[in-house]
């Protein structure tokens, strides 16, 4: 007779695997970038072509990757006019979380943390919520990170929130 341990192993085997890819794919597409070396070129090899970018006031580009919604971390890689990789970072930090201010537009929060991985309207509360899911200390926690903002588009507050899975 098969342990109950084993059985849920057995079912949840296949998520596993594939989240352990996941996390191995970044690392080796992480690993392949090298500020001050890697092109345009590069980047579009091992990344593929950015969901989302922006122009920077510089003359440099942001290249957004988020791998949510299920994920928990978004890259921007941000090259310069040269069309060289000048950083690559993590944007879902709590250094970045802290960054986020009242007042601030849509457009300034996406640039700190990337497109979240969901956006809920509340026309009763006249507020649009905009979901990332961030990373947590353990496998059975589910950590969100919500930024609120008015219907003016301003962010009106921020909050996270752990959902037990189980």
């Amino acid at each position: 007779m098969r342990s109950p341990f084993l059985s849920w192993l057995a079912r949840w085997r296949p998520f596993f695997l594939g989240a352990l890819a996941l996390v191995g794919c970044d690392a080796a597409r992480l690993d392949a970038i090298v500020p001050g070396q890697s092109t345009t070129a590069d980047v579009i090899r091992h990344w593929g072509e950015p969901p989302g970018r922006w122009d920077n006031d510089d003359g440099s580009v942001t290249w957004e990757y988020p791998r949510g919604p299920m994920g928990t971390a978004t890259y921007l890689i941000t090259l310069g006019a040269d069309g060289v990789v000048r950083r690559v970072e993590q944007a879902l930090t709590e250094a970045n979380y802290a960054r986020i201010r009242p007042g601030m537009s849509h457009d300034e929060v996406r640039r700190i943390l990337g497109s979240p991985g969901s956006t809920t309207v509340f026309p009763l509360k006249q507020e649009e919520v905009w979901d990332w899911r961030i990373a947590g200390d353990l496998q059975w926690e589910e950590w969100h990170l919500y930024v609120n903002f008015g219907l003016d588009g301003r962010v009106r507050s921020t909050s996270k929130a752990m959902i037990q899975k189980g």
